[in-house]
C-alpha cells in the first residue's frame, strides 16, 4: 500500500486528521508537517526528493502533511495517495484571523477589517481548492470535508481510508478517534469552549455566523459562490 499525503491550507484540522489516520493505520511514522523537516525557502524543490527517499527505503509507512496545492504534487502523485482536506472558506478565514491574533500578526481591533480582506480574496485555502477543481481528474486524489469528519468521525474517516483501499481495524479507528477528540487535544475543554491562545481554539463548524453579517456573507458568495457550490457549502 502507498503512504498517504494530506494536503490542505492551515486551519482545516490538518493535525487532528493526520493523527487519527496515523494511529488508525498503525503506520511507522507520522510527519505532522514537512515544514518542520526542510528549509522553508527550498521546500517546493526539496520535499519531493525527501519523499522519494522515504518511499524507496520504507514504502507505504508514512502519513505526510503539507500546506500546498495539487500543482506542486503532480511529481509525487504516482508514489503516494493524496487526500485534499477542505473546510468552509468562511470558517477558515475566521480561524486564521484568531491564529494571526495569537501570533501577534494582527490586533483584536483589526479583526473585522482583516476578516473582510481575507474573505474578498477567498481565504488562504483558495489555491488548494483551485488546483483541485482543475486537476482532480488528472491526479488520483480524494476530497475530504472537515465538516463531514466532525459530524460523524467514524463514518468520515472510514470513507477516507476505504477510498484508498487501506486495511485497518475498526477498533483501532474508534480508539484513534477517541484519543484525538477535541477535549483531549485542547487540554480538557468541551467542544465550543474557546481558547484563542490554543491551536485547537473552539472545535466547531459554522463559527463564521458569529462574525459575518448577512451582507458580508452575500458579498462573499457573490465573489466565491461557484467554489462554495462545487465543494457543497452553498
Amino acid at each position: 500500500m502507498k503512504s498517504l499525503f494530506i494536503t490542505t491550507c492551515g486551519r482545516c484540522g490538518t493535525r487532528w486528521v493526520s493523527k487519527v489516520v496515523y494511529q488508525a493505520l498503525d503506520f511507522k511514522l507520522q510527519l505532522p508537517c514537512i515544514y518542520d523537516l526542510i528549509d522553508k525557502g527550498i521546500v517546493v524543490t526539496e520535499y519531493p526528493r525527501y519523499i522519494f527517499l522515504n518511499e524507496r527505503t520504507s514504502p507505504g509507512n508514512y502519513v505526510y502533511t503539507w500546506h500546498t496545492s495539487l500543482y506542486h504534487l503532480r511529481v509525487i502523485s504516482k508514489y503516494v495517495n493524496i487526500a485534499v482536506l477542505v473546510r468552509d472558506l468562511r470558517d477558515v478565514c475566521v480561524s486564521w484571523n484568531f491564529f494571526d491574533i495569537k501570533n501577534k500578526k494582527i490586533t483584536e481591533e483589526q479583526f473585522q477589517d482583516e476578516l473582510i480582506s481575507k474573505l474578498e480574496k477567498g481565504g488562504p485555502s483558495i489555491e488548494v481548492i483551485d488546483s483541485y477543481i482543475e486537476l482532480a481528474d488528472e491526479i488520483n486524489c480524494q476530497l475530504i470535508r472537515f465538516e463531514d469528519l466532525i459530524k460523524d468521525p467514524f463514518m468520515g474517516f472510514s470513507k477516507l481510508l476505504n477510498s484508498f483501499g487501506y486495511q485497518y481495524s475498526e477498533d483501532n479507528l474508534v480508539l484513534a478517534i477517541k484519543n484525538n477528540d477535541f477535549k483531549t487535544l485542547s487540554g480538557g475543554r468541551e467542544t465550543g469552549e474557546q481558547d484563542v491562545n490554543n491551536h485547537y481554539r473552539k472545535g466547531i463548524i459554522g463559527d463564521w455566523k458569529n462574525y459575518l453579517s448577512e451582507s458580508d456573507n452575500e458579498r462573499f458568495l457573490s465573489l466565491h459562490g461557484d467554489k462554495m457550490r462545487f465543494l457543497g457549502y452553498a
